[in-house]
């Protein structure tokens, strides 16, 4: 998590830097959770729970013709560690991913320096990493459809920055060979809000 918060801090201290931005919002985050694995083959399913953590960035264009709308692009990294029985079996699996999608985000007002936001977002996710089962390691890489929503508030710091407190709930679907399986994320959300 130090690693994520670093990794914010630095995102943030470049994004302000760039005077091309003008009139853009950003967003840089981190955030950490659980992580629920299901597979489906043939009628049979099974589950295994494990962690994740992740950090973003995002550019966003204000949408203010549209009450208070904006859409963006972001940029998602992070990691999913899994160490539980799977089909009877002990398993381990470890993943590093990247996901690109695009973000709606629509915001109430709390108070003068306060509000809540709602958010959808849909792309492409990208992981490799590697797996192992009844003592045999495999690696391998995969990608598919990943889609989430989220829910937080803002709280300006500054008239140009607030602080983001949010949960998250994401998915990644992936199909190979007639067997199914999804990656659900569940994250506690803490960044940095921008407007250039």
């Amino acid at each position: 998590m130090k690693f994520a918060a670093c990794v914010v801090l630095a995102a943030s201290a470049c994004l302000q830097g760039c005077e091309s931005l003008s009139g853009l919002r950003g967003r840089v985050a981190a955030g950490a959770g659980l992580t629920n694995l299901t597979v489906r083959d043939a009628g049979v399913s099974d589950s295994a729970d494990g962690g994740q953590q992740s950090v973003r960035a995002e550019l966003a264009q204000p949408l203010d013709y549209l009450l208070d709308l904006e859409v963006g692009v972001r940029l998602k990294g992070g990691f999913r560690e899994i160490d539980d029985r799977f089909f009877g079996a002990g398993y381990d699996f470890e993943s590093r991913q990247l996901a690109l999608t695009p973000t709606v985000r629509g915001f109430w007002g709390l108070s003068e320096s306060s509000r809540i936001y709602g958010e959808a977002f849909a792309g492409y996710e990208y992981f490799w990493g590697e797996e192992r089962a009844l003592g045999v390691t495999a690696r391998g890489e995969d990608g598919g459809l990943a889609y989430g929503v989220g829910l937080g508030v803002e709280f300006d710091v500054t008239k140009a920055n607030a602080l983001i407190l949010g949960l998250e709930w994401s998915r990644l679907e992936v199909e190979e060979n007639g067997v199914d399986a999804s990656f659900d994320d569940f994250s506690a959300i803490v960044g940095w809000a921008m407007r250039f």
